[in-house]
């Protein structure tokens, strides 16, 4: 996986040796994260085989903006539209915003009643309902990753998603 867009490497040249990798056995699949649908388009007519997966940050609170790789924008209207139509995988990282959703958000609190689910089961729930996407929360507590494993189980309904889908999350910092 080429895990950002490099300033200083050309695409063209870690391709290359991606494809090398992959001639030799040595890696199965190319993956990358953090590239807009531009830097994947440019990195694919530079491999030999489709590359299988963009990896970027992804949840109800960061939609189409992540506040911490000022290139990424647009998950939401461009990347991941274009990587469902490719049938490329997406993994949103950071489902759960480090916690945030254990904060009270109405809506969501609606639906922790409603499905006896977790607020972070909820956004967890909320991105596996959509095609070709696939999450890894990350924890390192042992209830936090049994909470996270809870969230597969029962689907959200097509109305609670779509819901969740049109409502505007904000954090103050």
């Amino acid at each position: 996986m080429i895990h950002k867009p490099s300033l200083e490497l050309p695409i063209k040249q870690t391709m290359i040796a991606l494809n090398r990798l992959r001639d030799e056995w040595m890696i199965e699949n190319i993956w990358v994260s953090n590239f807009t649908v531009d830097q994947f388009k440019e990195a694919q007519s530079y491999s030999d085989s489709k590359i299988v997966n963009n990896q970027i940050e992804y949840s109800l609170l960061t939609r189409n903006q992540w506040k911490y790789a000022w290139w990424i924008k647009n998950m939401e209207s461009e990347i991941i539209p274009y990587c469902q139509k490719e049938w490329i995988f997406v993994t949103a990282v950071r489902p759960i915003e480090r916690g945030i959703f254990a904060t009270w958000f109405q809506v969501i609190d609606d639906l922790v009643e409603k499905y006896n689910k977790t607020h972070a089961q909820i956004a967890i729930n909320w991105l596996l309902s959509k095609d070709n996407l696939i999450t890894i929360p990350k924890s390192s507590n042992k209830e936090r990753l049994e909470e996270n494993i809870g969230a597969v189980g029962r689907e959200l309904d097509a109305e609670d998603v779509s819901l969740l889908d049109t409502t505007v999350f904000v954090v103050d910092e």
